[in-house]
């Protein structure tokens, strides 16, 4: 059986299963992680730190509900659900390991970035976002110029062995040292973005269908009073996408007028800004239809890995006459929790933008109140 008639199978009977379900839920989060390749692990260990959760279930095609203990923190949010939607397979099918193939994809992103105006829209819209946007091509042009090096010196020493062994020797380390700093992460995901926007990416709008076939199953037999579909980072374009999805599907109906949206720590524009992204920049006009889907944006101009404070429909020229949609929230560093201290300054708070990045799942328990303590409004 392919790999494709695998997966519609599994989700067909993921559907059944769960619309076998009869448990009542209050209130129901389908969370969405970023462009991460290492399964769901890493995700269910955050939300773990701030939801009583469980072990975590046997995945069922492509979502997994995740049980809250019975005891306990579990009183205060009893009849909470959290609902995993998979997307990590996509993403090790789009992450080369490879050093060369990375080099050549490169070309086509930067093209764009550098050549086409790419990198100035990205400076006016979040200057962070910019520089993380360019730091891949920061470090490349080091590594080169410190392999260049290295191969002048030892070449002068013995020879031209000599100098392609050192300049050898410098790419691999540095290269190592790259993957540990997480630049090769970062440069993977954008490229992800772009091959997306160019529609080289067919599996994802294959899963969205299937969840919302799954989602719309869920809640016809089980259904929440309040549901929240809630995406980080790249999963918040993805989150877009997927309420587009079921707002288009007339037997969604009922569960949307539930539904509301929540992205954290956004990254929409590296998606809507690049030419190619037609259906996207439609999804996005498909949130603005009445009635529209409440949403709400959290974000922090420390973590310069998102565009802090940006309307990711203003990007697109969609925001007039929107008002304050989505309602926007810039969190302060000073307030956010499972923050080491020191982090004040420019070097400190360089040092630690992964971990801020994905600090915004300690925000979730609030995710229902419509307010964050400490946190400034935008609008």
């Amino acid at each position: 059986m392919s790999s494709a008639a695998a997966g519609t199978t599994a989700a067909a009977e993921s559907t059944a299963a769960m619309a076998s379900s009869s448990a009542v839920v209050e209130q129901r989060l389908y969370v969405l992680s970023g462009f991460d390749p290492r399964g769901a692990a890493p995700l269910h260990r955050l939300l773990k730190q701030v939801f009583p959760l469980g072990a975590r279930p046997r995945q069922e095609g492509w979502l997994s509900r995740w049980p809250l203990e019975p005891a306990g923190a579990a009183a205060e949010l009893a009849g909470e659900e959290l609902v995993c939607l998979h997307w990590d397979d996509i993403a090790r099918r789009h992450w080369p390991r490879q050093p060369l193939a990375l080099l050549v994809d490169g070309w086509d992103l930067y093209k764009w970035y550098l050549g086409s105006g790419g990198f100035p829209q990205v400076a006016r819209l979040a200057p962070g976002a910019a520089f993380t946007g360019l730091y891949p091509v920061l470090v490349v042009v080091l590594l080169a110029a410190l392999a260049g090096a290295a191969a002048w010196l030892a070449g002068g020493i013995g020879g031209v062995w000599w100098a392609l062994a050192a300049a050898g020797v410098v790419l691999v380390l540095g290269w190592q040292l790259a993957e540990r700093l997480a630049v090769g992460w970062l440069f993977r995901t954008l490229r992800f973005t772009h091959r997306l926007a160019e529609e080289r990416v067919p599996e994802l709008p294959q899963r969205l269908r299937v969840w919302a076939d799954q989602i719309v199953a869920l809640e016809q037999r089980c259904p929440a009073a309040e549901l929240e579909l809630v995406g980080h980072s790249c999963g918040s374009f993805v989150a877009v996408m997927l309420a587009a999805e079921l707002r288009r599907r007339p037997e969604a109906a009922a569960l949307v007028q539930r539904l509301s949206l929540l992205t954290l720590g956004h990254n929409i524009p590296h998606l809507a800004l690049l030419p190619a992204a037609r259906p996207f920049r439609a999804d996005l006009a498909q949130l603005l239809e009445q009635p529209r889907l409440p949403w709400r944006d959290w974000s922090s101009a420390d973590d310069w890995l998102c565009f802090a404070g940006v309307n990711p429909l203003a990007v697109v020229g969609l925001a007039d006459g929107a008002g304050n949609y989505p309602e926007q929230l810039l969190l302060p560093l000073a307030n956010r929790r499972g923050i080491p201290a020191g982090l004040q300054g420019f070097w400190g708070r360089l040092s630690q933008q992964f971990q801020l990045h994905f600090d915004y799942w300690q925000w979730l328990p609030r995710a229902g109140s419509g307010s964050c303590c400490g946190s400034a409004r935008l609008g």
